[in-house]
């Protein structure tokens, strides 16, 4: 898929994906959006990795990402016990 950017893409966040790692993800992004200048271009991921990306793509709020993030791994792993 190509997607027209109004300049080129410098920087990227890729996520992988993995269960667990999904949760070691969320904590180095968390850390990552702490730094006011973190602001990558493009977010990417697989599995666990998208969803992770979707949600970190799409705060209302600077911090509000890992906090959406956290509530979905505790939904996702209440669900799966």
């Amino acid at each position: 898929m190509e997607v027209d950017m109004p300049y080129p893409a410098r920087t990227a966040l890729v996520l992988q994906g993995g269960g667990a790692l999904g949760a070691y993800e969320l904590g180095a992004a968390r850390r990552l959006y702490k730094e006011d200048d973190f602001s990558p271009d493009i977010i990417a991921g697989v599995s666990i990795g998208a969803i992770t990306a979707v949600l970190l793509a799409r705060p209302r709020e600077r911090h509000e990402a890992g906090r959406s993030t956290s509530r979905l791994l505790k939904k996702s792993v209440c669900a799966a016990i």
